[in-house]
């Protein structure tokens, strides 16, 4: 990244995260809100972990001469 802009278009989470967090912002409760962000990111968490380890493969996988 070259520029602050980039950065802060790259950083900016989804539009699932920015519901998740209205959500729990009406839950008018700091504790169920949190949880609610919580579970979220607990229920969220093998799916990203499984497409950075796809990602890992595909960019091993197009280093190597045969596939170029």
């Amino acid at each position: 990244m070259r520029h602050l802009g980039q950065a802060l278009v790259l950083g900016l989470p989804c539009r699932l995260v920015y519901a998740t967090l209205v959500w729990s912002l009406a839950t008018a409760d700091p504790l169920r809100g949190g949880a609610l962000m919580a579970v979220f990111g607990i229920g969220t968490l093998p799916m990203l972990l499984a497409l950075g380890s796809v990602a890992d493969e595909l960019i091993a996988l197009t280093r190597r001469p045969r596939v170029r």
